[in-house]
């Protein structure tokens, strides 16, 4: 006796169900993205000022030129000076140039002296009494056995505003050494939020008590 439609349904259902069971387990488990992501974080102070003198000096931060080795979106660290190593897992939540422009801009705003703060992109109608362009160098760990620290190096320029802006003044900056175990990322973010702290505090005074077009003219 061949067997009916139904009692064939019911077979082809229970084998379909059985290859799909056995699939599910011959199918890795799902394991959790280990990535970590990071940010540049100033004091909560800081944060939250907000400029004190509507009518004191504007500035305009053209641009922060990372090294290209620091453009990978990763933390970087070194074990020597020529040698550098990035970890896939330890990265930065946004740009690197883009958190320092950014913290730059708060930091900046928080001084009494200054009154506004533009980002690039620069327009026509951002009234500006001086540009600044800082080239990052170095931002990353160093890991030796002799022992661990974090190191930042920059260059700020300070310039007329405009299209030809005029270079009144540079001056390279190197944040003191910050010990670091080798191994804490989070360590690490933060030792360089204070370099970058730092560095707004070096920019700051470079900057002329006189307006733009005097220390102009008294540039050499």
């Amino acid at each position: 006796m061949r067997p009916t439609l139904p009692f064939l349904s019911l077979a082809a259902l229970a084998l379909l169900g059985l290859l799909s069971f056995s699939a599910c387990k011959l199918l890795p488990e799902a394991k959790p993205d280990p990535t970590r992501y990071y940010t540049l974080s100033l004091p909560a102070a800081i944060e939250a000022s907000v400029p004190a003198n509507a009518k004191a000096l504007r500035l305009g931060l053209r641009q922060v030129e990372l090294s290209p080795y620091l453009k990978k979106g990763l933390l970087v660290v070194r074990t020597s000076d020529t040698e550098v190593r990035y970890d896939d897992y330890e990265r930065w939540a946004e740009p690197l140039d883009i958190a320092i422009l950014r913290m730059l801009q708060t930091c900046l705003q928080a001084d009494p002296r200054i009154g506004k703060v533009s980002v690039a992109p620069l327009s026509a109608e951002d009234e500006r009494d001086f540009d600044i362009i800082v080239r990052v160098r170095r931002a990353d760990g160093l890991r030796q056995a002799s022992g661990s620290s974090v190191r930042f190096v920059a260059i700020v320029e300070l310039h007329t505003t405009g299209a030809g802006g005029e270079l009144l003044g540079q001056k390279a900056f190197t944040a003191p050494e910050i010990t670091w175990d080798g191994r804490d990322f989070n360590a690490l973010s933060q030792a360089l939020s204070r370099s970058v702290q730092l560095l707004a505090g070096e920019i700051a005074s470079m900057l002329p008590a006189t307006g733009a077009k005097t220390a102009a003219a008294a540039t050499p």
